[in-house]
């Protein structure tokens, strides 16, 4: 999509990853895994691609999608440190000096 190859098959593409989802809202690679819930190492990426297609296609379905995942990486608080709670990197992109 960022280099400009959107084509109409691109929501049916991201529908089809929408159908896999996960209850929780993440994604796992195996399809009748043991897991009782998503990957948090998986589920990044997919929704990274979604909500930019939702972006520029104007699919409300896909960014609802990527929603989930950031909910699912915020309820497990995968944003900050096991050790004492702290942001991993609280001034990301923000002037250090």
């Amino acid at each position: 999509m960022r280099l400009g190859l959107v084509e109409d098959r691109t929501s049916v593409m991201a529908g089809r990853l929408i159908r896999w989802q996960w209850p929780d809202g993440g994604w796992y690679c195996d399809k009748a895994p043991r897991a009782g819930s998503a990957s948090s190492q998986e589920s990044p990426n997919p929704a990274r691609d979604l909500w930019g297609c939702g972006q520029a296609r104007g699919y409300r379905p896909a960014m609802d999608a990527a929603q989930r995942v950031a909910d699912l990486v915020l309820a497990r608080r995968l944003l900050w440190h096991d050790g004492n709670g702290t942001l991993i990197t609280p001034h990301r992109g923000e002037d250090a000096g």
